[in-house]
């Protein structure tokens, strides 16, 4: 398809066109061409709007005045995943998001709080606000637990039938047969048409999580797991080998054509996701939000698109956090997928959004539609909010 070259034709770009068709004079100056652009009628273009004076005078400064903390009330509890209980010490110095001592301590929230402000003083959401030109974007159902392999199947045959295209497994265990066991069972029930990726977890792997994140791999086994993936056309296999082993997991990239990606909470800054993307380790880039906050990972989109690698966010908080990612991917063309937890019962996606006056809801077709309303676009439920 040949794509022609548009032609401008408006009155503004007519006289922008005929102020540099001007050609300069012996001592012009930045005032002189200023005034000469003012001549011509062209700033005031936008300032002398009506729209643009009402929503100067509405806006105006703002000033934070109060800051208020909220309780909010716990309607029903859907239990916990293992992973996540005892191990004091492991979480104590682990960092990233248990907020360990030597984690990486960012003050995310004000920061979504304050664009959500920002959002809300220029009216508009903080997907248009960015610049962004997608209403609607995909998600995939996030696993947060091994499965026997029928088990998964039956699980992602349903989660197909609801309209997810997408499905993120574990492959953590003890043996490559176990994984690719569940692999082929997910593909073989959902079709070629279905959207498969798979999570090793050996990034932050800890002798504290064996119960279910099974052992760490060896460079032979994430090797012979990214083959089982190219086979069965996965998407991307992530954290397939230790954060900081970057060396392997640039040879193990090479080595392979599924897409290998990680990243996630524990890589501060935009230097260490620049390195990973330099070093040929990753095709897709995942940095946390609740880690590292909305302006590094705009920066982490940039470099990523530069170097044609994907980005999709690792999961936030399944809620504002979160929501605030759904607003970054609507602005980012390298970013295909929002991951969503969906790990049913107990992680079912419904209940962290449960907690919206209007709760977001997959469609049909497989898409969350973006907020539209100014900020984050969403709002918590008043009757959730803990009373004295």
């Amino acid at each position: 398809m040949q794509i022609e070259k548009a032609v401008v034709t408006s009155p503004a770009a007519q006289k922008i066109k005929d102020v540099r068709a001007d050609p300069p004079k012996r001592g012009w100056n930045r005032r002189r061409f200023l005034q000469k652009i003012a001549a011509a009628g062209v700033v005031p273009l936008l300032t002398e709007s009506p729209a643009f004076a009402e929503a100067q005078h509405d806006a105006g400064r703002i000033k934070i005045t109060d800051i208020k903390v909220q309780q909010l009330i716990v309607e029903k509890d859907w239990g916990t995943y293992t992973d996540y209980v005892g191990a004091h010490t492991a979480i104590l110095y682990g960092g990233g998001r248990e907020g360990g001592l030597g984690g990486v301590q960012r003050p995310v929230g004000i920061e979504i709080a304050l664009w959500d402000l920002i959002g809300k003083a220029a009216n508009q959401p903080l997907y248009k606000l960015w610049g962004g030109t997608r209403d609607r974007i995909m998600p995939y159902s996030s696993m947060f637990k091994l499965g026997p392999s029928s088990q998964r199947a039956e699980t992602a045959l349903e989660l197909k039938s609801q309209g997810w295209k997408a499905i993120k497994l574990k492959s953590h265990y003890a043996t490559l047969k176990e994984d690719v066991a569940q692999l082929e069972a997910v593909r073989n029930a959902c079709g070629p048409d279905f959207i498969i990726t798979t999570d090793g977890n050996k990034a932050g792997f800890s002798v504290s999580f064996q119960g279910t994140r099974g052992v760490p791999w060896s460079f032979q086994r994430a090797l012979e797991t990214a083959k089982e993936c190219e086979r069965l056309e996965v998407f991307w296999l992530e954290e397939p080998l230790p954060r900081y082993d970057f060396e392997r997991l640039a040879e193990l990239n090479r080595l392979t054509t599924v897409n290998l990606a990680g990243g996630e909470a524990q890589n501060p800054g935009v230097q260490e996701f620049r390195w990973l993307l330099e070093k040929g380790c990753f095709d897709v880039i995942q940095p946390e939000i609740n880690t590292q906050g909305v302006a590094v990972l705009q920066k982490v989109a940039v470099i990523a698109e530069s170097m044609e690698k994907l980005i999709c966010p690792h999961l936030g908080d399944g809620r504002l956090s979160t929501v605030c990612d759904m607003h970054l991917v609507a602005t980012w063309p390298n970013a295909p997928l929002l991951e969503c937890s969906n790990e049913i019962p107990e992680g079912a996606y419904e209940h962290s959004y449960a907690v919206f006056e209007e709760p977001i809801k997959l469609t049909k077709d497989g898409y969350f539609e973006l907020p539209t309303k100014p900020g984050l676009g969403v709002a918590i439920r008043k009757d959730l909010y803990k009373k004295g």
